[in-house]
């Protein structure tokens, strides 16, 4: 008989939907350079608390015009996961060192 704790099933459960909404959210495109929000480093933390997903995601200048764009779109992708929670925080501030290696934006 295998028998698991129920502490180490919600983490592994946990983990599961922690990665699944990275990898939704990885499907959000920053309109201006057409590159995932993931790639150009503005998502900082996804993690469960209380069973509510919390997404900690950062713009590029505190103006941003595309702020609202970008909220709508990870909530929408998020929507039908699990109930979640996003907060745009600015700090740390984004920079371009932040920007995935893989993607080659700009000199940086």
């Amino acid at each position: 008989m295998l028998m698991c704790k129920p502490d180490k099933l919600m983490a592994i459960n946990e983990t599961a939907l922690r990665n699944e909404a990275v990898r939704r959210i990885r499907g959000v495109i920053d309109p201006e350079v057409g590159i995932s929000i993931v790639d150009l480093g503005l998502l900082y933390q996804v993690y469960m608390e209380d069973q509510v997903l919390k997404v900690h995601i950062t713009v590029t200048t505190p103006g941003c015009p595309i702020r609202r764009y970008i909220e709508q779109q990870v909530m929408s992708v998020l929507s039908d996961l699990v109930e979640t929670e996003l907060h745009v925080v600015m700090d740390p501030p984004w920079s371009a060192n932040m920007i995935a290696e893989n993607i080659h934006l700009f000199d940086r």
